[in-house]
């Protein structure tokens, strides 16, 4: 996925808007096909942001958090307000049930062509595939707390219907909406084991797209790294630049490791905790920019930590 943009918050951005759903546009997301159009009415605008990013800067600044669910959520809010919702906007609407917060709307718009409410519930997930003994098929975030039927089933049964519940319904109808429409608008990766078809993924589940972004995963005792070239750098990806793929303009920048580097950082890293790392492998392309080629999460000997054992 190219984003011709400089700044990083900006391709950030752009992939918000771009980027493929992670889910199937039978079960009720915003398609790609939206995404698309979307992107395409907004490229000239996000070139202009690009040369004078200020307002976006300020405005992540304002809403600065260390959480990648927080940062994805403030850059959909800052293109619904800018671009979309002309009429109405609100985020983090809380639903009561006497004083007791039973739900909460993540974004509520309108624009000044339709009569609809939207209602979108967000998120952008990283899942990887993980076959337990009994060779049951699961999906586990990073750190293995995260799980995505869990996620998909808090989404779909309740999320979507808060506005089917007669608290919900009460509050939409004091604010005068009469037709809602609600999505959900979700965005990320799924990730393979390095060993398989993981550019190519067969046998998906009914509820994940097609078309989904893909990357891999190993062990790191059992480290093996996808196909690359002699010249070929691997970088950590810190957490809040998980997003748009990743591009470097400066040479030599000392982020950027050679794989006898990289496995010895994985070996201190992997000595001193348990944490998942997301990987960049990068590639010095002919306009003197590294650009991101795969990527793919280290995780821990033990992970999920045995949690597939206990599932029923």
């Amino acid at each position: 996925m190219e984003l011709p943009f400089n700044q990083p918050l900006v391709r950030d951005l752009a992939w918000v808007m771009v980027s493929p759903s992670l889910l199937a546009e039978s079960i009720g997301v915003v398609s790609n096909d939206t995404c698309q159009s979307i992107y395409k009415v907004n490229h000239g605008w996000l070139l202009k942001l690009d040369a004078q990013p200020e307002l976006l800067v300020t405005t992540l600044e304002q809403n600065k958090s260390h959480r990648l669910g927080y940062y994805f959520e403030h850059l959909v809010a800052f293109w619904l307000q800018q671009r979309i919702a002309d009429e109405y906007f609100a985020s983090h609407v809380r639903v009561f049930e006497e004083k007791r917060t039973i739900g909460e709307f993540d974004f509520l718009f309108k624009t000044s062509r339709s009569d609809t409410l939207v209602h979108w519930e967000t998120a952008v997930k990283f899942y990887l595939r993980y076959q337990a003994e009994d060779e049951k098929i699961w999906w586990y975030g990073p750190n293995a707390q995260d799980r995505l039927d869990i996620k998909l089933d808090r989404v779909f049964n309740h999320q979507l219907k808060l506005s089917d519940s007669p608290q919900g319904r009460a509050l939409l109808q004091e604010k005068a909406f009469e037709n809602v429409r609600s999505q959900t608008f979700f965005k990320g990766y799924l990730f393979y084991p390095v060993t398989s078809d993981w550019y190519h993924p067969q046998s998906l589940p009914d509820t994940i797209a097609p078309g989904h972004l893909t990357g891999w995963w190993t062990r790191v005792n059992e480290l093996e790294l996808p196909d690359h070239e002699a010249d070929h750098r691997w970088m950590v990806l810190p957490r809040l630049e998980w997003l748009a793929p990743m591009v470097i303009h400066q040479e030599g920048d000392s982020s950027l490791m050679d794989t006898r580097q990289l496995i010895d950082y994985l070996e201190q890293h992997f000595d001193r905790g348990q944490q998942s790392l997301l990987l960049a492998q990068m590639a010095l392309e002919a306009n003197s920019c590294w650009q991101e080629k795969t990527r793919g999460f280290v995780v821990s000997p033990d992970w999920p930590n045995q949690r597939d054992r206990t599932q029923k």
